[in-house]
């Protein structure tokens, strides 16, 4: 349950411009597991349950993500949102 918790707090992210926002700031200049931790803050206000390892493991998932992995994920209809998703979760924290 805690992936799928991390993957729809992703989705919700991609679609939500202040809240992600608000996780870009919180993960701007942090280490790794800081910035994974203030995630997890935002993401349990929001409803969300899972742990800073769970967002981590997602997040060197779409590390991996090659630019056609991501379209053939966006099939067409997601693209802008996966690509939102991509960068927040993949960004240098």
């Amino acid at each position: 349950m805690s992936k799928e918790s991390v993957l729809e707090f992703i989705q919700k992210v991609s679609t939500d411009s202040a809240l992600e926002t608000e996780i870009e700031q919180a993960v701007t200049g942090k280490s790794e597991q800081d910035a994974a931790t203030n995630i997890v803050q935002i993401a349990s206000q929001h409803g969300y349950s899972f742990t800073s390892d769970e967002i981590l493991a997602q997040r060197q998932e779409m590390q991996e993500l090659s630019e056609e992995d991501l379209e053939q994920v966006a099939g067409g209809s997601l693209g802008g949102s996966v690509r939102s998703a991509y960068r927040w979760t993949t960004r240098g924290w």
